[in-house]
């Protein structure tokens, strides 16, 4: 699945799988330095593409349940083979579509749902702050609401997610928040972690003051992100 969106219908080059079993390994490995490896305890991802190229997939995280791990570079677009070995045992086996594009926003969650893995950067005169629109609730993680403030500030939203580095370009990347529609001004690459993708939005407009929690619908290129949310008071 997409680590991001947990949508299972195609997976991109350079995004962020999360891989779901049992018995795939023999221990756990939670934190990983970069570069990753594409080794851990005895266990590699190995990818074997639509046009019979294999590649060693770098490792995020593995445990006996979950490996994440990124697509390699350069994944040819079609069916791909995926083989989980361990100590040179397979230990899992699958096949999966690789599509140019696969996008996915994460949620704070880490389901796909629910409020976004979002900060907003609130311009105030010469004066920026910095927002988390998520904290610790009683049932989970909850929204933050933004404060749009005085009719002269303005606040940005960058939303993170993976697979969609290769869209076509802003032209292709629609952005609703309750259904008001809010300008892209970047969808691409995010330089701080392997994998990563962001989309940086335009001012939140005025008219969504008041609309509390809100979805954000986004289309890239004709395909739908999963639903995220944030609050707006």
């Amino acid at each position: 699945l997409s680590a991001a969106s947990f949508f299972s219908d195609a997976l991109a080059p350079n995004s962020i799988v999360a891989m779901f079993g049992a018995g795939l390994t023999t221990g756990s490995v939670f934190e990983v330095p970069v570069p990753l490896p594409t080794i851990l305890l005895g266990t590699k991802v190995v990818v074997k593409d639509s046009a019979g190229v294999e590649r060693d997939a770098p490792l995020f995280i593995i445990s006996p349940g979950q490996i994440n791990y990124l697509m390699p570079s350069g994944t040819a677009q079609g069916t791909a083979t995926i083989s989980v070995i361990t100590n040179n045992v397979i230990t899992g086996y699958g096949q999966v579509l690789i599509s140019n594009l696969a996008p996915g926003i994460f949620s704070a969650n880490s389901s796909g749902t629910g409020v976004a893995a979002a900060y907003a950067i609130k311009v105030v005169g010469t004066n920026q702050i910095l927002q988390f629109l998520f904290e610790d609730g009683p049932g989970g993680k909850v929204p933050v609401p933004i404060d749009l403030g005085a009719p002269s500030d303005q606040v940005f939203v960058v939303l993170f997610g993976t697979g969609f580095r290769t869209n076509s370009g802003l032209g292709g990347v629609n952005v609703k928040i309750n259904g008001t529609t809010v300008g892209v001004d970047y969808a691409g690459l995010s330089p701080d972690y392997v994998g990563l993708d962001q989309i940086n939005l335009k001012p939140l407009p005025r008219s969504l003051i008041g609309a509390g929690v809100s979805n954000i619908v986004i289309t890239i290129d004709g395909k739908v992100v999963n639903t995220v949310q944030i609050a707006i008071k």
